[in-house]
């Protein structure tokens, strides 16, 4: 109100508005230690090939999972390596992965929170089976989101 004029300085419409900013920092070597601790309690044959990849031999099935974000060479994330075996792509956010492939893509929160487990994953991406080409979809575009990811 104005002191003066006892008036309303503002309109009995306006309300103040605030807005919050929540910022998350994952600390990527714990959640691949994690991860890791996770794939050795399954029992099963898996190796490291890189940071971010591992191969898993799942009954006769061989299959890569990929973490985009911890992978530091982009070569596992070429077209050609993706079409040869079934691949699951862990990823930290899915709404910025696109690939050209139709692949079996996880979120990491799906595994940590326990909504899905390791296993029933690998089972899907058996099932699933070799990624194949989305109809319609621009190489060199879907290449460099695979690449920008890999790098960030």
């Amino acid at each position: 109100m104005c002191d003066l004029c006892e008036r309303d300085i503002l309109p009995d419409t306006y309300k103040k508005q605030r807005y919050f900013s929540l910022e998350v920092k994952v600390n990527h070597l714990k959640v691949i230690e994690w991860f890791e601790k996770q794939l050795a309690s399954l029992k099963i044959t898996c190796n490291k090939v890189a940071t971010g990849v591992y191969y898993v031999i799942v009954d006769t099935s061989l299959i890569s999972l990929i973490i985009p974000e911890c992978c530091p060479d982009n070569s596992y994330s070429a077209v050609d390596k993706l079409k040869t075996t079934p691949t699951a792509l862990i990823t930290f956010n899915k709404e910025s992965l696109k690939p050209p492939l139709n692949l079996h893509i996880v979120p990491i929160a799906d595994l940590i929170c326990e909504d899905q487990s390791l296993n029933e994953v690998l089972h899907q991406t058996v099932e699933k089976g070799v990624p194949e080409l989305l109809p319609n979809v621009s190489f060199q575009a879907s290449i460099a989101i695979l690449t920008s990811i890999a790098t960030d």
